[in-house]
């Protein structure tokens, strides 16, 4: 069998239809995308334009949580080593 072809996803990212709505707000479309190597989550909303309806999306990005080593997933955004404390 053939090794699988690596892919660069720098700048790029996925949408997938939310199959089941947790609230009448939540996103109609949900994914990832990464950018400058840092992984991003993406909600996004099917909206119309007021002065004719006209469709849209509008998206709202987050930092994905990284792995906290036990597959759950940590707080906050990337792993930032702090600099070596001189004493």
């Amino acid at each position: 069998m053939a090794a699988q072809a690596q892919y660069d996803n720098e700048m790029a990212g996925v949408l997938f239809p939310v199959k089941e709505k947790k609230s009448e707000r939540g996103p109609d479309v949900t994914g990832t995308a990464t950018i400058n190597g840092v992984e991003y989550r993406i909600a996004g909303w099917r909206k119309a334009t007021k002065s004719n309806g006209s469709p849209f999306y509008s998206l709202k990005f987050e930092l994905a949580k990284p792995d906290d080593g036990e597959g759950k997933g940590g707080k906050g955004g990337p792993k930032v080593s702090a600099p070596d404390e001189p004493f």
